[in-house]
C-alpha cells in the first residue's frame, strides 16, 4: 500500500477527517446515532470502487463493460443522497450543533466528490473508446438518473441493491411515484448536480490523478 499517495490526496484526507469527527462524537456522546453517516460514506465509495476497477482494465469487452456500468449505475445515488441527510439535522445534546452542522456538511461534500470523480472516470472510459460526442448526452443522463435515484432513496425508501433483489416491488414504487412532485425533486437536483459537478470538471479534476 503506497501511504505517501493517500497522505497526499486531500479527498483521503477529507473522508479520513470526517470518519474521525464521527468516531470522536459517538465516544463523547457514548451514541452510535451517527452510525448510519459512516454507512452512508461507504455506500458513497462503491460507485468509486467500481469505476477504479474498470477505468484500470483498458479492455474490458463490452459486455462485461456494460455490466459493470448498470451495478456502478445503481450505487451511484448513494454520492449525492448524503446531502439529504441533512433532514436529520438537530441539536443533539451532548454534542454541540455546530458540530453536529460541520459532520453533515463535510459529509455531503464528500459524497459529492466521491461521485463526481467516479462519474469522471467513467467519462475518460467514453474518451478511450473514442465515444467523446456522447458524454454531453451521457452527462445529463447521468444526472438525472442519480437523482431519481436520489428520490427513490430518501421518499420510497429503496435500496441499491433492491433493484435486483425485489425488483417488481422497485418498479410498483417507480409507476406511483410518477408525479410533479417527483418531476420537480428530479430536475431542481439534476441541475444543482449538474452545475456543481461543472465547478467540479473546471476547478478541482486536476487535484486527483485518477480523474481525466
Amino acid at each position: 500500500m503506497n501511504i505517501k499517495r493517500y497522505i497526499n490526496n486531500p479527498l483521503a484526507i477529507s473522508v479520513a477527517g470526517n470518519v474521525a469527527m464521527i468516531l470522536v462524537r459517538m465516544f463523547y456522546t457514548k451514541s452510535l446515532f451517527f452510525g448510519f453517516i459512516l454507512w452512508n460514506l461507504f455506500l458513497a465509495s462503491i460507485p468509486l470502487i467500481i469505476s477504479s476497477a474498470i477505468y484500470r482494465r483498458k479492455n474490458l469487452a463490452r459486455p462485461l463493460l456494460y455490466g459493470c456500468l448498470f451495478i456502478w449505475l445503481l450505487f451511484l445515488p448513494n454520492a449525492p443522497y448524503i446531502i439529504t441527510d441533512l433532514v436529520h439535522l438537530e441539536h443533539r445534546p451532548p454534542a454541540p450543533f455546530w458540530y453536529d452542522m460541520l459532520i453533515f456538511l463535510l459529509s455531503a461534500i464528500n459524497g459529492l466528490v466521491l461521485g463526481f470523480l467516479s462519474i469522471s472516470q467513467v467519462e475518460h472510459i467514453f474518451r478511450q473508446r473514442n465515444a467523446v460526442r456522447l458524454l454531453l448526452p451521457f452527462r445529463l443522463v447521468i444526472m438525472m438518473a442519480m437523482s431519481y435515484g436520489v428520490y427513490l432513496g430518501r421518499y420510497l425508501r429503496f435500496n441499491s441493491w433492491d433493484a435486483i433483489l425485489n425488483p417488481f416491488t422497485v418498479a410498483e414504487g417507480i409507476i406511483n411515484s410518477v408525479r410533479v412532485g417527483t418531476l420537480g425533486f428530479v430536475l431542481t437536483f439534476s441541475f444543482v448536480s449538474f452545475i456543481l459537478y461543472s465547478f467540479y470538471r473546471a476547478i478541482l479534476r486536476n487535484r486527483f490523478r485518477e480523474a481525466s
